[in-house]
């Protein structure tokens, strides 16, 4: 209602603005999209896929889901519209509603809002770096205060498998008692 619509025509306008500033372009995907794209992204055996997508067959038999996450209809729309060939690094941006049939708590709900960035075709470090900075950035200038970052890292391709090996050495004797 009033309050609540002026703060978030507010937070739009500013990541309007700020995306503008960093050189992103909005992308509009659909609200629904068709239930393979997501069990072959995200993976059948996740929550998300075998618990909280709303899905539904329609008249003429297709599979259809409401958007339980964005990135998979963005990477859809890049491979379909043939981003890449128009521009090797494509800066996108979105605002959008999304759909989980989670059981509702208290500040989590079945239909909420999410803005996300994704930039493809680039292996770049400095473009992650670009991400982090355009994110606190934001948080700072929309009034968040003691904003602290804790950033992680899966690793190189190197290290995860030392790691996976390390882990299956330690599991494998333990493996009745799990």
């Amino acid at each position: 209602m009033g309050d609540e619509t002026n703060l978030w025509q507010f937070i739009e306008s500013e990541i309007h603005r700020f995306m503008n500033l960093y050189g992103y372009d909005e992308i509009r995907t659909p609200k629904f999209e068709n239930s393979s794209l997501f069990n072959r992204s995200i993976g059948n055996d996740t929550d998300i896929v075998s618990k909280e997508m709303y899905s539904w067959e329609d008249q003429g038999g297709n599979n259809l889901t409401l958007k339980p996450e964005v990135t998979a209809s963005v990477v859809r729309a890049y491979i379909q519209h043939n981003l890449g060939k128009k521009n090797p690094l494509n800066k996108l941006y979105y605002i959008d509603s999304l759909f989980r049939r989670e059981r509702p708590q208290k500040g989590r709900y079945r239909q909420f809002e999410q803005f996300g960035v994704e930039a493809i075709g680039s292996e770049n470090p400095e473009q992650d770096a670009e991400i982090i900075s355009l994110a606190h950035n934001f948080y700072k200038n929309v009034g968040i205060e003691n904003l602290k970052l804790k950033i992680n890292s899966i690793g190189s391709k190197e290290s995860r498998e030392e790691y996976k090996n390390s882990l299956k050495s330690f599991l494998k004797p333990n493996l009745d008692n799990l």
